[in-house]
């Protein structure tokens, strides 16, 4: 018998708290209204594009923590002069540049690989085509991954595919250091975020004499 009280007293319980919620969300037991007839169905959100179905060098990025910090990959004039202890550790140096920008800041890194073990650097350009390379100090590595998160070994070809995702950690030092108005932007990723046909020039055109 007291069990038989216990549980209608439980019953109670729980039938006054679910007639409070639908008090306050009457609601919420009701079926979804289905559209009117002849009413347009909602358009389809486009599917973003891949990475994979972009040139490099069409692809535009924009860094994760920063959309105003954007990034664009550009044909190199193949020739660039290298001053510094290790100026002869580094092949393919001018080929590909990196370019940052942000509001009417512009940064221009000149891309290489190390001799030997394999890895990707960017070499801040300096009068437009030469750059230093310093010995025993942190240089700006970077590294490339495609929509899954797969690293890709090597420079991206500007004609192939564009890289989902470019990393380059010692970037932000750099940018920190030179910019003015002073960018601060944590480590992190620049993501592929659109693809566009048209890229910045390798470099400023030289000026005309006047007729």
């Amino acid at each position: 018998m007291r069990g038989l009280i216990i549980m209608v007293a439980l019953l109670l319980v729980l039938g006054g708290a679910g007639y409070a919620v639908w008090r306050m969300n009457p609601g919420l037991l009701q079926a979804p209204a289905s559209a009117p007839a002849g009413a347009p169905e909602a358009a389809a959100q486009p599917e973003r594009l891949r990475a994979e179905y972009c040139s490099a060098q069409d692809a535009v990025y924009t860094y994760r923590r920063d959309p105003t910090l954007t990034m664009r990959l550009v044909d190199g004039p193949d020739m660039v002069r290298a001053y510094g202890a290790s100026a002869s550790s580094y092949a393919n140096l001018g080929n590909l540049f990196f370019v940052v920008r942000q509001g009417e800041q512009e940064f221009r890194f000149a891309a290489a690989s190390s001799q030997g073990v394999t890895l990707n650097y960017l070499f801040p350009l300096r009068n437009d085509d030469s750059v230093t390379i310093p010995a025993g100090v942190d240089l700006i590595q970077v590294s490339t991954f495609d929509s899954e998160f797969a690293y890709t070994p090597g420079l991206p070809r500007l004609e192939y595919a564009a890289p989902a995702y470019i990393y380059a950690p010692n970037m932000t030092r750099y940018l920190y250091n030179n910019s003015s108005p002073r960018i601060e932007a944590p480590v992190d990723f620049f993501d592929f975020q659109s693809c566009e046909t048209t890229a910045p020039p390798a470099a400023p055109e030289a000026a005309q004499p006047a007729q």
